[in-house]
């Protein structure tokens, strides 16, 4: 299958949407931050933690401190971090917005002076990083249900685990590379990905070496705003990656609390398909990914509930490599 990488464009050639470049991650004030745009388009918001940045955008483009370039397929901004942000907290998150409402698009990153803290918690037993996801889509105005359920597990109901927790961004490769990266420099022996997904809990059984659905209009666009339409994501990679978690020790636990969960072999081929077949190209003894109802209120039941889950399914995969 030939690789379609559509990225922010129409067939056409021009822009369609405001992409934030490079997206999130950990910068210096010196790095810079480049807002793509489509042609004659404009930023109509700009902020952070609740500071409106247009104006003083503006004043860099007046003084020559940001710089606007215009091209066929649209126009780009570039701003040193530093210049727009004066007095940048540890973490911001950066939201913009174009004008027009039939074609406003919005996009947001997450800028870190420091990599985020990274730490076992509990003293001794099987290594175990779980994952969840920032709020998606870039003006989602509620929680994601995978993150509330990382945030809501309790370590100290986990017998013989050390437990990791990480909360990453929404945006294609860089997703995918941070994952990668804290594989690398923690180790861990069991890695469970959790992700927003539709009605029910879904035990996802396999990844796909794509990225993006087809058509291009079907596609979705990331929380920095790209867009990717049938990209494959690694050609010297196998088509497909089975899970490598214990689906049926896993399904049985969440069972014991009064849960449904089905088997799933379509994880989409969004960030969470990127998420999983990522990990399952590492060496992390077992690692998958599963889906949580898509849920956008939280009571301290709800909470407790995915909390549950988490630990639960958390506990079997432990239990099961220690067992093998």
């Amino acid at each position: 299958m030939a690789e379609v990488v559509a990225a922010e464009a129409t067939a056409e050639g021009g822009r369609t949407r405001l992409v934030i470049g490079p997206g999130s991650g950990v910068f210096a004030d010196e790095d810079a931050l480049v807002f793509e745009l489509p042609a004659g388009g404009a930023l109509d918001v700009l902020e952070a933690g609740g500071e409106a940045l247009l104006p003083r955008l503006e004043r860099l483009l007046a003084n020559g401190r940001a710089t606007r370039v215009e091209t066929e397929r649209g126009a780009s901004i570039e701003v040193r971090i530093g210049e727009l942000l004066l007095e940048r907290a540890e973490v911001v998150v950066l939201r913009a917005r174009t004008a027009g409402e039939a074609s406003a698009t919005e996009a947001c990153v997450e800028l870190r002076r420091a990599p985020a803290p990274e730490r076992y918690e509990g003293s001794d037993g099987v290594r175990v990083l779980v994952t969840g996801f920032r709020p998606f889509p870039a003006e989602c105005p509620h929680e994601n249900v995978s993150a509330v359920a990382v945030s809501a597990l309790d370590p100290a109901t986990l017998r013989g685990v050390r437990v990791m927790r990480l909360v990453l961004p929404v945006e294609y490769d860089r997703t995918a590379a941070t994952i990668r990266e804290v594989i690398e420099r923690c180790r861990p022996d069991v890695v469970i990905s959790f992700g927003q997904g539709n009605a029910s809990i879904a035990l996802e059984e396999v990844a796909y070496n794509l990225q993006g659905a087809l058509p291009l209009a079907r596609a979705t666009p990331d929380n920095r705003g790209e867009v990717r339409a049938g990209a494959v994501i690694d050609r010297s990679a196998p088509a497909e990656r089975s899970t490598r978690l214990p689906l049926d020790a896993i399904g049985a636990a969440l069972a014991a609390l009064g849960e449904e969960p089905r088997r799933s072999r379509d994880p989409g081929r969004y960030i969470c398909n990127d998420v999983m077949f990522a990990t399952l190209g590492t060496g992390v003894p077992l690692a998958g990914f599963i889906h949580l109802p898509r849920t956008t209120e939280f009571t301290p039941a709800s909470r407790a509930r995915y909390g549950r889950v988490v630990a639960a399914a958390v506990q079997a995969t432990a239990d099961a490599l220690r067992l093998r």
